[in-house]
């Protein structure tokens, strides 16, 4: 069940990444993932096969634990990423809501200044 939501996460990176690089810079993230991820079945594969054919005598499901083990950093880039883009979003709000003062502000400087040309 867990390895159905395998590919989500690819997903979820690009799509939080694509919101925290510029616009210019899309191109090369996304042709790292694609790299990244064309290249992890090559890399993975044999070392799976490998630490499994060493430890099948000893430690059967040592191939577990090393993907395991592998999958750390990607969580914690993961969460990093997340973090980010939590923190733009907060970012973007704050500043959303400082043009809105300042119009409101200047809105009611120019009602000011026409009521007293009308006084």
């Amino acid at each position: 069940i867990v390895e159905m939501l395998n590919g989500t996460s690819f997903i979820a990176m690009r799509s939080i990444t694509s919101k925290l690089v510029p616009p210019e810079e899309l191109g090369k993230i996304n042709s790292l993932f694609g790299v990244s991820e064309a290249l992890m079945p090559l890399v993975y594969g044999p070392m799976y096969s490998f630490v499994y054919k060493k430890t099948i005598d000893t430690v059967p499901g040592s191939f577990l634990l090393l993907g395991g083990l592998l999958t750390t950093p990607a969580v914690i880039i993961f969460l990093w990423l997340y973090k980010e883009h939590k923190q733009d979003a907060r970012d973007e709000a704050k500043e959303i809501a400082l043009r809105e003062k300042l119009l409101r502000q200047k809105q009611w400087e120019q009602s000011q200044m026409q009521q007293e040309k009308l006084a």
